[in-house]
């Protein structure tokens, strides 16, 4: 395989970063067939632009760098991620407008 442009070259790195992110969660010792067809699919897709980069600002990350409470009630139940400032009112999907809320 031969990467050429910049565009590839993240299209890559982010189907790598999937791939390793689908053994985490599968507990994985090492990567299987479905780990690599995971890679390949999605960096063919993302070249082809049928498939797009999903935002950095998920759950799982946040799950490791904001308190695991509600920012308004303090519980622990039911979570999401909530954003301060809307999105569609222009609430950026960043670290600094996303609290977890029941």
């Amino acid at each position: 395989m031969e990467i050429s442009t910049v565009g590839e070259w993240l299209h890559w790195s982010y189907a790598n970063l999937a791939m390793a992110h689908s053994a985490i969660a599968a507990k994985a010792e090492k990567y299987g067939r479905t780990h690599f067809m995971i890679r390949s699919r999605l960096y063919a897709g993302l070249n082809r632009q049928s498939m797009n980069i999903g935002p950095l600002a998920d759950d799982d990350r946040l799950k490791m760098v904001l308190p695991q409470a509600c920012c308004y009630c303090g519980s622990r139940d039911f979570l999401s991620v909530d954003h301060l400032i809307p999105r569609k009112r222009g609430g950026a999907n960043t670290g600094d407008n996303l609290v977890w809320a029941c």
